[in-house]
């Protein structure tokens, strides 16, 4: 028996799915000797549907982004899947900091298209606590009009000097604080946080107003795929064993946006097109779209 969805709060709000809030809903964090920083302040709005505000050091604009899920996991596909968002990020990051290395090695970075495809596991059972989550190694694929060695090379070079890289590559240590009601609780068997935790403010509205409308749809949906689908409800199986697979397309455009293009290809789900600002000159941070990182 199909149990009856959580109200659609993202479509019933009318807002875009991204957009840059008007108020300063959440502060920017300190460098804390790092040259980028980044706050993320996420809540429940439903079942599925998330809501997350993003601050950058640097950044002129906060960005306020929305999340669901398709019909594997009962959602509403109003929005894009939280992974989603995660690979866009790494393939906008992946992408720019390819074109810097061949902009570095005197090469043209025009007409470059990279692809990523992620791939995640879970196996055991929610309900009973044994539920485990991997990730496998990422997919990268570089299409360019010319691939000699050399240029292999200064590729392959972009990507090591990647923030991704970072990020997949090196064992990073968390830390992490828990607040309850105002007051902060033991975090068990993690690395505690030697910070306090940051203050967030309470909000009377239900979503946070857009600063400025932006001139077209920062994320849409561009294909489809229904809630006819064989896959419908299978990722809440009491006892799992799948992988995901979603895949990103990413190109830069002639007014420097860059597009990506995801799918979630297993379970089968919808395509999603994100824009973001990355420059290629390493300095500036775009206001346009967010950022790969954020």
């Amino acid at each position: 028996m199909t149990q009856p969805k959580a109200p659609n709060l993202l479509q019933e709000a009318g807002l875009p799915i991204v957009y840059p809030a008007s108020e300063d809903v959440l502060d920017a964090p300190g460098s804390n000797g790092f040259a980028i920083a980044l706050r993320s302040a996420v809540r429940s709005l439903t079942v599925m549907q998330k809501e997350a505000i993003v601050a950058r050091n640097g950044a002129t604009r906060t960005w306020r982004l929305a999340s669901d899920e398709g019909p594997y996991l009962q959602g509403h596909d109003f929005a894009p899947a939280p992974l989603a968002f995660l690979s866009t990020g790494l393939a906008v990051d992946l992408l720019t900091s390819v074109e810097r290395s061949l902009a570095t090695a005197g090469r043209r970075s025009e007409a470059v298209r990279l692809v990523l495809d992620n791939r995640y596991t879970m196996e055991g059972s929610l309900a009973r606590g044994t539920m485990v989550g991997g990730a496998r190694p990422p997919e990268i694929t570089v299409y360019m009009p010319e691939a000699t060695s050399e240029i292999t090379g200064v590729v392959l070079t972009g990507v090591m000097a990647s923030a991704t890289a970072g990020i997949v590559g090196t064992t990073l240590k968390s830390t992490f604080t828990l607040t309850s009601h105002g007051h902060q609780i033991d975090v068990g068997t993690v690395a505690a946080d030697s910070e306090p935790p940051p203050s967030l403010q309470d909000r009377p509205e239900r979503f946070p107003q857009p600063g400025s409308t932006p001139p077209e749809p920062i994320v849409s949906k561009t294909w489809d795929v229904g809630s006819d689908t064989a896959d419908a409800g299978s990722s809440l199986a009491p006892e799992q064993r799948r992988e995901l697979h979603l895949q990103a397309q990413a190109h830069r455009r002639l007014d420097d946006l860059v597009v990506v293009d995801v799918t979630v290809h297993r379970p089968r789900g919808s395509t999603f097109r994100f824009l973001a600002d990355e420059p290629t000159d390493d300095k500036d941070v775009g206001d346009r779209a967010p950022d790969a990182l954020t």
